[in-house]
């Protein structure tokens, strides 16, 4: 009876002869426009989760249809289906009694789609608790009647990453378009021949720019770690597919990035979790769908940045460390290493120079962590650390944690030693799944969070690369990064808490630590802020130090320590997309014949 008073309020407020109460949790409000010519559809609710499907039926085994004045669920459909029906049925009867007609639709996704997925099946586990493949919202079962004229219409959430079968069942890679094969195709093609003859409306598909990655695709659709450019061109070709196989369009999803989105490889970890919205972690997918980015206002090394310490450049070196200058936003940490000379050059990709740089960084304080690099030359730190940033001319950047400071393992201690092991942190993305029908073995996938990748991630560069974790500016002679905030464990640098639990036990994978143990479920502590130690290392020896001190590294460099905030400053930002879906827009004006 809610969700009906519900669909009134929606219709009564269409038509401007609404006023709500305020009310907890729900809209409210007076709405006195009326806006109904300007409707193309109503859709009535959102995807429902295999879990609400699967608890709807078994309560409700006696609801296995519904006839309607004019939409109906045929005999034999579940509980769900008849659910649908109803609700569709309500609101048509309900706009026709206020006047006006519009088309109406009712919301699924793959996760409920009437085919049989047999790459869908978790080792151990029933086929009637496989997450994405054991329950059916089957359009089939929902149908129309002639009373109603403006129809009913499917909308359908298909995006290409998920669930796993859009990419693993062997018959979408036969599909092919211009650029090659397109599974996504494939899918959309299975399923329409099985959807009935009213319209199927693809309501989202999207990609998105987030620097982490939630779920890997064999053809690069993945859920994050896309770049612009590539965004717009991977949704043009989803687009294309939409119309060739008969849908009735398709809406990107989205517009603009939402910071406070979360997905589920990221959402155990920011703490407190109430103020996730404060900031934007650049590693969650679901903050970076738009085609117009949400970015910080405030621009590193422009007048705000800290200068950590500056030193002497060493006349007998070459390749020595003059300085590090600090700056944060509401997304990264950014440091700027200055080196001596041009010897920046040399950690430019391609470089053949045998030389490279070892920046430990201490996000906890004095005790935590280890005082030992790897390096044998190197001497102890005056404090513990926790994270490893190794620059390499020759092979790159990686940010490495401490083994028990790892959260690809789930560990969040750090605990005083004088060790000189790092690891790469390493999060599971796509599970281990297995075919029923031929014993194909699918195994898990991780995504690597270590990895840094090179290229110039400011905006007004002709080389803009929206993944890019760090370069090398020529006219300063330095090595820029910018590290995103999740990735050295800081829960909420809003108000500089990070990740701090000494449990032995705590469930393997951001998934289970959310399934087991739900938000704010790991303990954080605030930083005492952070500190640096850079080690300069040429023909793999030790040729400078910084912050140098006597013999080693100087022992009383102070604390970087951020200010915290209430109000993130953000401003907008068209995507390199961007020109690519207006162009796309512009150049499909009618179905294909």
């Amino acid at each position: 009876m809610r969700y009906k008073e519900e669909i009134e309020l929606n219709v009564r407020a269409l038509m401007g002869k609404s006023e709500i109460k305020k009310r907890h949790g729900r809209a409210w409000g007076k709405y006195d426009s009326n806006i109904s010519n300007y409707l193309l559809g109503i859709v009535i609710g959102r995807e429902i989760t295999w879990e609400e499907a699967k608890s709807t039926n078994e309560k409700n085994p006696q609801h296995t249809g519904y006839a309607g004045k004019y939409v109906s669920a045929k005999s034999g459909s579940n509980a769900v289906e008849r659910w649908v029906a109803e609700m569709c049925d309500h609101t048509a009867a309900k706009l026709k009694e206020n006047g006006f007609v519009c088309p109406v639709g009712f919301v699924s996704w793959p996760t409920l789609d009437p085919m049989i997925h047999h790459t869908e099946n978790t080792p151990g586990v029933l086929k009637e608790m496989q997450h994405e493949d054991s329950q059916v919202l089957n359009p089939e079962r929902i149908v129309p009647s002639h009373g109603y004229p403006a129809g009913l219409f499917g909308c359908y959430h298909i995006y290409p990453h998920f669930p796993d079968f859009m990419y693993r069942k062997p018959e979408y890679s036969y599909y092919r378009d211009k650029k090659g094969i397109l599974r996504y195709g494939g899918y959309l093609r299975e399923f329409m021949k099985n959807h009935p003859e009213y319209p199927a409306l693809i309501g989202e598909f999207g990609i998105s720019t987030s620097l982490g990655c939630a779920h890997k695709h064999p053809e690069g659709f993945h859920h994050g770690r896309v770049e612009e450019k590539t965004q717009g061109l991977q949704l043009a070709r989803m687009y294309r597919a939409i119309l060739k196989e008969g849908y009735a369009g398709g809406m990107i999803f989205e517009w603009h990035d939402e910071w406070a989105k979360k997905s589920w490889v990221e959402m155990c970890y920011m703490i407190p979790y109430a103020r996730h919205i404060y900031w934007h972690n650049t590693f969650d997918p679901e903050q970076a769908y738009g085609i117009v980015a949400h970015e910080p206002a405030r621009k590193p090394f422009r007048g705000s940045e800290k200068a950590y310490f500056k030193q002497d450049a060493l006349e007998s070196k070459v390749f020595s460390i003059e300085g590090l200058d600090l700056d944060y936003n509401e997304a990264f940490l950014f440091l700027r290493l200055k080196l001596s000379g041009k010897s920046c050059r040399y950690f430019k990709p391609g470089g053949t120079e045998n030389v490279s740089l070892l920046i430990a960084i201490d996000t906890f304080g004095d005790l935590n962590g280890t005082r030992r690099l790897p390096h044998p030359q190197i001497p102890l730190l005056p404090t513990g650390v926790e994270f490893l940033l190794k620059v390499s001319a020759r092979k790159g950047a990686v940010l490495l944690a401490r083994p028990d400071y790892n959260r690809g393992d789930s560990k969040f201690s750090a605990n005083p030693s004088n060790d000189p092991d790092f690891k790469e942190v390493k999060v599971l993305v796509n599970r281990e799944q297995v075919s029923d029908r031929d014993g194909t073995l699918f195994p898990a996938v991780y995504f690597n969070q270590s990895i840094l990748s090179y290229g110039d991630f400011r905006f007004e560069s002709k080389k803009y690369n929206s993944l890019a974790h760090y370069f090398v500016d020529d006219q300063t002679g330095s090595i820029v990064f910018r590290l995103p905030w999740a990735l050295l464990n800081v829960s909420d640098p809003s108000s500089r808490r990070v990740l701090y639990d000494s449990r032995e036990n705590l469930p393997a994978g951001p998934a289970e630590l959310w399934l087991y143990s739900g938000i704010d479920s790991i303990g954080t502590r605030k930083t005492k802020g952070f500190k640096f130690y850079i080690a300069a290392i040429r023909n793999e020896k030790i040729v400078d130090l910084g912050p140098r001190g006597k013999g080693g590294f100087k022992p009383d460099t102070e604390r970087f320590f951020w200010k915290s905030w209430d109000e993130p400053v953000f401003e907008e930002r068209l995507k390199k997309s961007y020109p690519i879906i207006r162009k796309l827009f512009s150049e499909v004006r009618s179905f294909p014949e």
